[in-house]
């Protein structure tokens, strides 16, 4: 299941930074949106209620997965400005404008607007450790 999300997700992204897009790019940012919190959700559950520690474990270690590659998502260069470009479209409305303002704020939180590769690199690295230690602490 975690390899399809990443497929459909790597999809999605490929479809928002090109050029050729037919939809719009709020449009495929809730999808990929949709695509990690299925994931994410059905694992965070199986992790907390499953009565088989196998499953749980796997649950973890997926759960970990999405968020190492939300972090991932939130640093990519190229999808920030896919989603800076989507609001210089005038045929979205002002819901979907908000909506994608939103997604650039998260972009922005994550750094991904002070264009250094290494700082990227190493604030995906750090995100990771913090969710792996924050997890162990409540085991």
């Amino acid at each position: 299941m975690t390899a399809n999300t990443f497929t459909a997700c790597a999809n999605l992204v490929d479809e928002a930074v090109s050029a050729s897009k037919q939809r719009k790019m709020v449009e495929i940012l809730d999808d990929l949106s949709n695509e990690l919190c299925l994931l994410a959700d059905m694992a965070d559950c199986v992790r907390i209620l499953h009565p088989d520690s196998n499953f749980r474990d796997s649950a973890l270690e997926a759960c970990l997965s999405v968020s190492e590659l939300v972090e991932k998502l939130n640093t990519n260069f190229d999808l920030y400005n896919a989603s800076i470009r989507g609001l210089e479209d005038h045929s979205i409305d002002e819901i979907d404008a908000r909506v994608l303002k939103l997604f650039v704020t998260d972009f922005q939180l994550s750094g991904v607007h002070l264009a250094n590769q290494d700082n990227y690199s190493a604030f995906v690295e750090s995100s990771s450790v913090a969710l792996r230690i924050g997890q162990q602490f409540f085991e």
